[in-house]
């Protein structure tokens, strides 16, 4: 399967994911896709020159399924939107690579199995943002401590 992620997807998270999906997957950017001449293209056209190079398309461009409903209905494309905070900073592209680890391999089982006449439309959710939500942080010496304790107690 042939993904396209357009230029609202950092270049970035690209890579990290090509060897999770493996070499039956072809992972392009529009950043590497014809030496980035469609960046900045209308979405209208980009999307129908896409439908006969690619089965999906990914971005964080939520609003194309609602202002470019049409063609995208015409190209058959299965579309994947990332459902996160676009922010270029270190945060956001690990948010967003981290939500299309996590959310791929299920996109492509949806994708895998559609029966449908025109390509399915996915949202993939994003993950906890903030650092209390993704770590715990504990006092190494005190856990030291701790672990003295519980030897010379036992």
């Amino acid at each position: 399967m042939k993904f396209f992620f357009d230029e609202n997807m950092s270049p970035t998270v690209v890579d990290p994911l090509r060897p999770l999906l493996g070499r039956e997957h072809e992972l392009v950017s529009i950043f590497e896709h014809n030496g980035g001449r469609l960046v900045s293209a209308d979405d209208d056209a980009l999307i129908q020159s896409l439908q006969s190079q690619f089965d999906v398309m990914v971005t964080q461009d939520r609003s194309q399924l609602r202002n470019h409903r049409e063609a995208l209905l015409d190209s058959g494309l299965h579309w994947v939107g990332l459902n996160v905070q676009r922010q270029g900073d270190l945060h956001g592209l690990a948010a967003s690579a981290a939500c299309l680890m996590a959310g791929l391999p299920h996109a492509l089982d949806t994708i895998g199995s559609w029966a449908g006449t025109n390509g399915c439309w996915i949202t993939l959710r994003g993950l906890q943002r903030e650092a209390k939500q993704r770590i715990t942080v504990r006092n190494a010496p005190e856990m030291q401590h701790r672990a003295r304790v519980t030897r010379l107690t036992s």
